[in-house]
């Protein structure tokens, strides 16, 4: 199934993505592909509680608490032009964000470093 989408890598302080990264970022693509191919179907999918688990990161939906964290990246000019988000403000314009727009597609997922439970990134789906 051919399927319209955009995939935002956010990676504070990476110019470039490396070739493992690259595999990797695809290998997420692959597994997120499926639960978009689901909005086209007659069942209903419900993405609220999916978590895809790696070695050093976790994806998991964002969580309004997450505001702080999102902030400190989003506020970083660099972070600004590789996502193409106007920067952060304030933590309550990330609140806002995270409310109003990564809370209601279900195909957005938070990039937390396991090591530290903090998220440090954003990937997802478009429809």
């Amino acid at each position: 199934m051919i399927f319209r989408g955009a995939i935002y890598l956010v990676n504070r302080g990476a110019n470039s993505l490396s070739f493992s990264k690259q595999a990797w970022v695809l290998s997420i693509v692959f597994r997120l592909s499926y639960m978009f191919d689901a909005l086209h179907t007659s069942q209903p999918f419900d993405a609220s509680d999916v978590v895809i688990d790696t070695g050093r990161l976790m994806l998991r939906r964002w969580r309004e608490s997450d505001a702080e964290a999102l902030y400190r990246y989003a506020s970083d000019g660099r972070v600004r032009e590789m996502a193409m988000w106007p920067r952060h403000t304030s933590v309550e314009m990330s609140r806002q964000v995270i409310a109003e727009y990564f809370m209601p597609n279900p195909f957005n997922f938070a990039m937390v470093l396991k090591a530290t439970g903090e998220p440090i990134g954003c990937i997802g789906l478009v429809p």
